[in-house]
């Protein structure tokens, strides 16, 4: 349903359910407060820390990824300053030639501090092997030998390195395959930013690009993704004006300032929220009543979106410093209740890749819109599972997001259906907003429930749908009236961004 299409309903039914939903998510949110607190006390040390001293509390600790990324942020610190006044020197020499290899230079010296020299090795020979394969244009070779390098970088351990440098490295591998492969399909298909005639001021080769592509310090560890046209275009940009320098330190500075904000406020969350350690109970997540279950599910996700939305802030932030047209951060989960719109807006730098450089390039291989769609979808989700990881939980999230999408599309291939028109013409738009929306209700609710497969594991996740399909009658009904709730309050939003967008588009 386009937005140009929704209906407005009554001002007090729009209120009603706003106050249902928000009051809702406090109300539960509010009784994982009260667990956190009897939990509390029965935490070992593994997953509770000692908090902020002014307050008092101890600190959910338990989030693998939060408290490697944070110190490891801090580690970055000096190398991102240095990378930057480098990167201005240079610009002002007009020297982009040096700029290149001075970012691969300062990643690749902060790679050896972190963990030593040995796994830079593969780090620098396997995009070059990709690479030359490109050069042979064999795309299929070329995604082939990606997906093996995947595959063994979810198998990868050692013990020479820590478990937290083995995370960090097989998460900025995993970038890297993205990059890389965004520099080989666009130099197979010979776009213009790729095989162009270089510039008489950058006379770069093919590999110093590709390697400073893939080592760009602020996107290099931790994402987003950028494809490589628009690494092309902040490389070749002149933003080297008092004017654009000024206004670049004041965005720099504003953006910092929210995003270690959000940083902030998720800590302080941490210290009276226990989401995390509490997942990890899972035997003891079936004695949870209703409102504390569904807050906990809530609770969950939000930190999730919060801990991306720093990160990727963060590092979308430095980027932009060096003229780089980032993706946006993650849209907040509390109001999207469609599977494309979550694909959509959460991750929008990776939701790119896979429709730039899978979806798109196979469209024209099918006559037939259904088993196009079909076929295609399951690529993509294919690819999606290989790169989080193969893993049983991912599997089961990945199987259950490629099933949410096929049954979106279905349900539009339902709407212009003659019989589904001519009961919609019977009905008021109002009516037919109330209608989809109660259509997309239970796909709210299988959404959030396989969200646990992917943040909690193979044991949450099978807790949380055995607790929701074992439920009684009128437990489901509130939480499918909830779910109605929210996903009227997702149309509503959708129609005020409309609104808005047109009323720019006339004052323009």
């Amino acid at each position: 349903m386009v937005c140009n299409s929704i209906a407005t309903l009554p001002r007090i039914e729009i209120i009603s359910y706003w106050v249902l939903w928000v009051g809702g998510v406090f109300y539960s949110t509010y009784h994982v407060y009260l667990v956190s607190d009897t939990f509390g006390k029965q935490f070992g040390i593994e997953e509770l820390g000692p908090g902020w001293s002014i307050i008092g509390r101890r600190k959910d600790i338990s989030d693998y990824e939060w408290q490697t990324w944070l110190p490891f942020l801090w580690n970055l610190l000096p190398w991102f300053i240095v990378h930057h006044v480098g990167a201005e020197l240079l610009r002002l020499c007009q020297c982009k030639e040096l700029l290149r290899i001075w970012y691969i230079s300062v990643t690749c010296l902060f790679t050896t501090n972190y963990c030593g020299l040995i796994p830079l090795i593969p780090m620098i020979i396997s995009p070059i092997f990709l690479f030359f394969i490109a050069k042979l244009k064999r795309t299929l070779m070329c995604w082939l030998t990606s997906i093996f390098l995947l595959i063994g970088l979810s198998l990868f351990q050692t013990s020479l390195l820590s478990d937290e440098q083995i995370m960090v490295l097989c998460v900025c591998c995993a970038w890297a395959q993205l990059r890389c492969m965004s520099f080989c399909m666009d130099w197979i298909n010979g776009e213009t930013w790729s095989v162009a005639p270089l510039l008489k001021d950058d006379c770069s080769p093919q590999v110093v690009r590709l390697l400073s592509y893939i080592f760009y310090l602020p996107l290099m560890f931790l994402g987003p993704f950028v494809p490589y046209k628009d690494f092309e275009r902040a490389i070749q940009a002149d933003i080297t004006s008092w004017q654009c320098f000024k206004m670049r330190i004041l965005r720099l500075l504003l953006n910092s300032i929210r995003f270690l904000g959000w940083m902030f406020f998720t800590e302080l969350c941490l210290h009276f929220i226990y989401c995390n350690a509490i997942q990890l109970h899972y035997e003891a997540l079936q004695f949870l009543d209703t409102w504390t279950l569904f807050g906990l599910a809530y609770c969950i996700g939000q930190f999730f979106l919060n801990k991306y939305v720093v990160i990727y802030g963060l590092m979308g932030t430095l980027a932009e410093f060096d003229a780089l047209n980032t993706p946006p951060v993650p849209r907040c989960i509390a109001h999207i209740s469609m599977y494309s719109d979550m694909w959509r807006h959460f991750d929008r730098g990776f939701y790119n890749f896979l429709r730039g450089y899978i979806y798109d390039p196979l469209l024209e291989q099918f006559s037939t819109d259904r088993k196009r769609h079909i076929l295609l979808t399951t690529v993509c989700f294919a690819f999606v599972y290989v790169w989080h990881g193969l893993s049983l939980n991912i599997f089961i999230w990945s199987l259950c997001n490629f099933a949410g999408i096929i049954l979106e599309s279905l349900g539009r291939e339902v709407t212009t259906l003659p019989s589904y028109q001519e009961l919609e013409r019977k009905l008021s738009p109002a009516n037919v907003r109330r209608l989809r929306a109660l259509a997309t209700s239970p796909l709210f609710i299988m959404s959030a429930m396989t969200m646990f497969f992917f943040l909690g594991g193979y044991e949450v996740g099978i807790v949380f749908v055995a607790q929701i399909y074992s439920s009684s009658l009128l437990r489901f009904a509130v939480l499918l009236l909830f779910a109605y709730c929210m996903c009227q309050v997702s149309i509503e939003i959708k129609l005020i961004k409309e609104k808005y967008v047109n009323t720019q588009q006339k004052v323009n």
